[in-house]
């Protein structure tokens, strides 16, 4: 499976560093479909990672239902040493040249992805009747909680 690189502000919200922001329409639910088909995902950000920043950015991650498996850290499958970079297979990012001109659409995301295979049964997961609704168990275990 892959390896994908999440950034936060400006690609999962629709906010800059400082605040917040609201999630980006379609991208808890593409992300959940990314861990449940076997991928790991890493929140890729700019905020200083501080206890502070770090606490925020979690609480504001689980109430949202975004699955994750780290956060500017490499994934566990990585067995080898990088520099600053976090290491992955895709990198999604509203910094990338495709999205400065009409910005982040996790639909048009979903749909990249599904057509490079990285997403099977694309209808599976469409629609108030998703089969993610069935999940939240499976999905918890992937969002990291502070001690």
């Amino acid at each position: 499976m892959s390896i994908f690189a999440i950034d936060f502000d400006g690609t999962i919200t629709d906010g800059q560093f400082p605040q917040m922001g609201n999630i980006r329409p379609d991208a808890a639910r593409v992300i959940q479909r990314l861990v449940i088909a076997g991928h790991s995902v890493i929140i890729w950000t700019c905020r200083p990672i501080n206890e502070k920043g770090v606490m925020e950015m979690e609480k504001w991650l689980e109430e949202k239902g975004v699955p994750y498996h780290g956060i500017n850290e490499n994934a566990r499958e990585i067995k080898f040493t990088t520099g600053q970079k976090i290491y992955a297979d895709v990198y999604i990012d509203d910094r990338n040249i495709e999205f400065l001109e009409n910005g982040v659409d996790w639909e048009v995301i979903e749909q990249k992805l599904e057509s490079l295979g990285f997403l099977k049964d694309k209808n599976r997961y469409r629609g108030k009747s998703s089969s993610l609704n069935k999940v939240p168990a499976l999905l918890s275990k992937f969002i990291r909680r502070s001690s």
